[in-house]
Protein backbone atom coordinates (compact mmCIF):
# COMPACT_ATOMS: atom_id res chain seq x y z
CA UNK A 1 0.00 0.00 0.00
CA UNK A 2 1.39 3.25 -1.04
CA UNK A 3 1.57 5.73 1.67
CA UNK A 4 1.42 9.76 0.70
CA UNK A 5 4.14 11.32 2.84
CA UNK A 6 2.05 14.67 3.32
CA UNK A 7 -0.84 12.58 4.45
CA UNK A 8 0.73 11.00 6.85
CA UNK A 9 2.49 14.43 8.34
CA UNK A 10 -0.92 16.30 8.51
CA UNK A 11 -2.44 13.46 10.66
CA UNK A 12 0.25 13.38 12.83
CA UNK A 13 0.25 16.99 13.44
CA UNK A 14 -3.33 17.11 13.80
CA UNK A 15 -3.16 14.54 16.38
CA UNK A 16 -0.17 16.54 18.35
CA UNK A 17 -2.52 20.07 18.22
CA UNK A 18 -6.16 17.84 19.08
CA UNK A 19 -6.60 19.43 22.29
CA UNK A 20 -8.83 16.75 23.47
CA UNK A 21 -6.41 14.38 23.04
CA UNK A 22 -5.47 14.00 26.14
CA UNK A 23 -2.20 11.63 25.20
CA UNK A 24 -1.05 14.92 23.20
CA UNK A 25 -1.51 17.08 26.18
CA UNK A 26 2.23 17.94 26.96
CA UNK A 27 3.33 17.72 23.36
CA UNK A 28 3.59 21.03 21.19
CA UNK A 29 4.13 21.05 17.32
CA UNK A 30 6.92 22.99 16.25
CA UNK A 31 7.05 22.71 12.49
CA UNK A 32 6.96 19.47 10.17
CA UNK A 33 7.72 19.29 6.11
CA UNK A 34 8.22 16.59 3.36
CA UNK A 35 11.28 15.58 2.33
CA UNK A 36 12.04 14.00 -1.09
CA UNK A 37 8.86 11.72 -2.58
CA UNK A 38 8.86 9.44 0.65
CA UNK A 39 10.20 11.27 3.84
CA UNK A 40 9.33 13.70 6.17
CA UNK A 41 10.40 15.34 9.18
CA UNK A 42 8.48 16.27 12.39
CA UNK A 43 9.42 18.66 15.32
CA UNK A 44 7.70 18.98 18.13
CA UNK A 45 8.26 19.84 22.00
CA UNK A 46 7.62 17.92 25.46
CA UNK A 47 6.16 21.09 27.24
CA UNK A 48 6.18 24.90 25.66
CA UNK A 49 9.77 25.31 27.02
CA UNK A 50 11.25 22.08 26.00
CA UNK A 51 13.95 21.29 23.74
CA UNK A 52 12.46 20.76 20.20
CA UNK A 53 12.81 17.20 19.31
CA UNK A 54 12.93 16.00 15.61
CA UNK A 55 12.19 12.70 13.99
CA UNK A 56 12.41 11.82 10.78
CA UNK A 57 10.66 8.86 9.05
CA UNK A 58 10.84 6.79 5.60
CA UNK A 59 7.78 6.55 5.78
CA UNK A 60 7.56 3.33 3.22
CA UNK A 61 10.29 2.03 5.81
CA UNK A 62 7.92 2.73 8.14
CA UNK A 63 4.79 0.63 6.97
CA UNK A 64 6.85 -2.10 6.13
CA UNK A 65 6.86 -2.89 9.58
CA UNK A 66 3.12 -3.62 9.69
CA UNK A 67 0.55 -5.41 7.88
CA UNK A 68 1.18 -4.35 4.26
CA UNK A 69 -3.12 -3.27 4.49
CA UNK A 70 -2.25 -1.02 6.94
CA UNK A 71 -3.72 2.86 6.31
CA UNK A 72 -1.79 5.68 6.43
CA UNK A 73 -4.41 7.08 9.45
CA UNK A 74 -3.36 3.79 11.52
CA UNK A 75 0.36 4.14 10.74
CA UNK A 76 -0.22 7.79 11.93
CA UNK A 77 -1.75 6.93 15.22
CA UNK A 78 0.95 4.38 15.92
CA UNK A 79 3.76 6.93 15.33
CA UNK A 80 1.88 9.36 17.82
CA UNK A 81 1.24 7.22 20.58
CA UNK A 82 4.34 5.14 20.61
CA UNK A 83 6.90 7.53 19.51
CA UNK A 84 5.80 10.96 20.06
CA UNK A 85 3.61 10.35 23.48
CA UNK A 86 5.90 7.64 24.80
CA UNK A 87 9.75 8.05 23.44
CA UNK A 88 11.83 5.73 24.91
CA UNK A 89 15.87 5.84 24.66
CA UNK A 90 17.82 9.47 24.56
CA UNK A 91 17.87 11.58 21.87
CA UNK A 92 21.07 12.43 20.05
CA UNK A 93 22.54 15.49 17.76
CA UNK A 94 23.03 14.39 14.15
CA UNK A 95 24.95 16.24 11.53
CA UNK A 96 21.76 16.45 9.30
CA UNK A 97 20.09 19.07 7.55
CA UNK A 98 16.13 17.99 8.08
CA UNK A 99 15.70 20.90 10.22
CA UNK A 100 16.98 23.62 8.46
CA UNK A 101 14.35 26.49 7.75
CA UNK A 102 12.29 25.15 9.93
CA UNK A 103 13.35 26.83 13.44
CA UNK A 104 16.18 29.79 14.20
CA UNK A 105 18.79 27.11 15.22
CA UNK A 106 18.60 23.58 13.77
CA UNK A 107 21.98 22.21 15.27
CA UNK A 108 19.92 22.65 18.55
CA UNK A 109 17.02 19.62 17.82
CA UNK A 110 17.74 16.64 19.70
CA UNK A 111 16.77 13.62 17.28
CA UNK A 112 15.19 10.49 18.21
CA UNK A 113 15.44 8.25 15.04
Amino acid sequence: MHHDPALFLRLVREQVQDPENILGENVAWVAGRVLGTDSVVMLYREGADGPVIGRHYLVPELASMFDANVATEELARIVFVDEITDPSGPGRQLAVDWADGLVPDPSAVTWWT
